[in-house]
């Protein structure tokens, strides 16, 4: 019964050899079945790299069971627990693979987070819209106290030509004023806009419908999104959007959610100011799909590291924040949009990553359950 068990399962002697081991211990931990009947040359614990957090060693110690997690997240995660035999001749040691919970337990902490975020966003909007609206209005209304000014300032000026107001010239008011006003109101309606975008990133949550999405709206609301971290890298930052664009077929946050994870991947790769950051969609009307693709001119990807960069967990910044999920989710979210993510890298010259969607008119055909992740080649 044991043989079928989805854990590796193995009983450990009092004197640290394993004794018996099921069929799926082969390979967990670096033992297999053939290890039987041996330790090794060194303490169990070293074996695992465990040092004294070792569950095998600590159960045969103090009689109690006890489990510890190892492994690395940018490859797999493992639970082991070893529990006492009543006779005391040993543990019973149990090895269950746990990467693909810990991997859905952290999507979930992202997901609840973006909750939090979208309750923040909300509130924001609120408070910020109803003083911005009251803004455009006064401005409008000292726009048409200007327009009735002038003839008086014309006159005060006949009478006294060196007349000046906050000390500007009727000249330069006359040239200056207005401008400001239209500068005042532009940015009062680009407020609006940003306001806009938090509250529809808010319904998206609540809203994860499929329809009919045009890629560029998708990269223009995420490109809102990110003006200051884009601003904050300093690239030499350029868009080449096709106009025209058919429209693909998913869900305008999820697919939001890919784009933003690929800019701010591309604007983390930059190493120096004015380095090249480029953004671009088309269609490929061989392969009937429509494209964006995010250049940049960072620092590249290691070609033994290029193709695990959708493994979960798998980054090179973890001492910077990183938690190696962005390209994971983003290479799930496009896989159920029957899509697929193209990397090219070179190292120490930069990065292209492709998002390929297939377009409306082909989009039910070929969506599948199946899309990998693929690396292109010079």
């Amino acid at each position: 019964m044991l043989e079928g068990f989805p854990s590796a399962i193995a009983r450990i002697d009092a004197a640290g050899r394993m004794v018996w081991s099921n069929r799926r211990s082969g390979g967990v931990l670096g033992q297999s079945p053939t290890d039987v009947g041996h330790s090794g040359d060194r303490p169990l614990h070293d074996c695992y790299g465990l040092g004294e957090r070792c569950p095998v060693c600590c159960a045969l110690s103090s009689g109690r069971p006890c489990e510890e997690q190892v492994g690395d997240e940018r490859d797999r995660l493992w639970h082991i627990k070893a529990i006492p035999l009543p006779d005391n001749s040993g543990v019973i040691r149990i090895t269950t693979d746990v990467t693909e919970e810990h991997r859905l337990r952290l999507e979930h902490e992202q997901a609840s987070r973006l909750a939090a975020v979208g309750e923040l966003a909300a509130g924001i909007a609120h408070e910020i819209n109803n003083p911005n609206g009251m803004i455009q209005m006064n401005l409008g209304l000292i726009a048409d106290v200007w327009n009735d000014l002038q003839p008086l300032l014309d006159d005060a000026q006949s009478r006294q030509p060196d007349l000046s107001l906050a000390g500007l010239s009727a000249e330069r008011l006359r040239m200056e004023l207005p401008q400001v006003l239209e500068d005042m109101l532009h940015a009062s309606f680009r407020i609006k806009g940003i306001v806009e975008d938090l509250k529809s990133f808010v319904r998206r949550q609540d809203e994860d419908r499929m329809e009919d999405i045009d890629l560029n709206q998708v990269y223009l609301t995420a490109a809102r999104l990110l003006r200051n971290q884009i601003k904050k890298c300093q690239a030499d930052y350029r868009e080449h959007l096709m106009h025209g664009l058919p429209p693909v077929h998913g869900q305008f946050r999820h697919l939001e959610q890919v784009v933003i994870n690929l800019v701010m991947n591309a604007c983390q790769a930059l190493e120096k100011p004015g380095a090249s950051l480029a953004v671009s969609t088309w269609y490929d009307t061989e392969q009937k799909e429509v494209v964006l693709a995010v250049e940049d001119g960072g620092k590249g990807i290691a070609p033994q590291d290029l193709p695990r960069v959708t493994d979960p967990f798998f980054t090179t910044r973890r001492t910077q924040g990183g938690t190696g999920l962005g390209l994971s989710v983003s290479q799930r979210i496009v896989r159920e949009h029957g899509g697929k993510l193209l990397f090219q890298s070179e190292l120490g010259r930069g990065t292209r990553v492709e998002l390929r969607l297939p377009a409306v008119e082909t989009a039910e055909e070929e969506r599948s359950d199946t899309a990998d992740a693929c690396v292109l080649t010079g």
